[in-house]
């Protein structure tokens, strides 16, 4: 069944190489206009983290990449955008990461709610980070 079929609406939103802090503040827009929708709404934020945490990377080694992805873990797991809005920019290009901006975005809306993060996988086949969660809105965006 497609969503067509089901009659849901759908959004793309596409992020930037814009700063993080640009993302959190699209990100709050967008539950704005979901709380004055008043339609319960599902959000997909994706994105790879790190790909260079071993020599077998695509994008070789760098010795900071478990750092960054453990710190961006962890602010994941505890809704909190600041560390992703901390990062150096030139960290980020070196450790070759499309996460920052996506994941800034889905904070920026769940700040605007009770919420609750759960992290359901955090792999790194390749040397690339990848980190699956599921984070609840206990309340209208």
């Amino acid at each position: 069944m497609d969503a067509q079929s089901l009659q849901l609406p759908i959004a793309v939103v596409g992020v930037s190489f814009l700063p993080a802090a640009a993302h959190l503040e699209l990100g709050r827009a967008i539950a704005e206009a979901i709380r004055r929708s008043g339609v319960p709404t599902a959000i997909i934020a994706s994105g790879d983290g790190a790909h260079t945490l071993s020599e077998a990377s695509p994008s070789g080694f760098h010795p900071q990449a478990r750092v960054f992805q453990d710190q961006f873990e962890d602010a994941l797991a505890r809704l909190d955008a600041q560390p992703l809005l901390d990062f150096d920019e030139n960290l980020r290009q070196a450790v070759d990461e499309s996460v920052v901006s996506p994941a800034s975005v889905l904070l920026g809306i769940a700040e605007s709610s009770p919420a609750r993060a759960e992290i359901l996988s955090a792999e790194a086949p390749w040397g690339v980070a990848y980190t699956a969660a599921n984070i609840t809105l206990d309340g209208p965006a």
